[in-house]
């Protein structure tokens, strides 16, 4: 991968709430799909097919299939450090603290259990 300037349309970071309704549905259908699959056995086809989307979405939001895997981490990270911080910040003592960063953790795997299966999927290796 070069240094050659991105024209993708979204770069993370972007607030969720502002992401178009067909990129967000592939994103969605991407962790879903390199958390069962991993990023290496996902192909574009599968992702617009469980998408519902055309291949050229794809590529007009994040211009590759390693785009879209960029935009999905950095998006991950970045909005469970936003969180992160909003919750210590918000903490009056150390054990506040620690309860409201619990608290974050669980409420992102209720919230978002793929969201975890990616996570591991990068860190372990997909669980086939």
């Amino acid at each position: 991968m070069g240094t050659e300037a991105r024209s993708t349309l979204l770069q993370a970071p972007v607030p969720v709430e502002e992401i178009p309704p067909n990129a967000l549905r592939i994103l969605e259908a991407a962790i879903r799909l390199f958390a069962r699959k991993g990023y290496a056995a996902t192909s574009v086809r599968e992702i617009v097919q469980e998408a519902e989307v055309t291949n050229p979405m794809l590529y007009y939001y994040f211009d590759s299939k390693e785009g879209l895997f960029r935009f999905l981490t950095e998006l991950m990270h970045q909005t469970f450090v936003r969180d992160l911080a909003r919750a210590i910040d918000d903490a009056s003592n150390f054990e506040e603290a620690l309860e409201r960063v619990v608290e974050v953790q669980f409420r992102g795997v209720r919230e978002s259990p793929e969201a975890l299966r990616f996570v591991y999927s990068l860190l372990f290796g997909s669980q086939g």
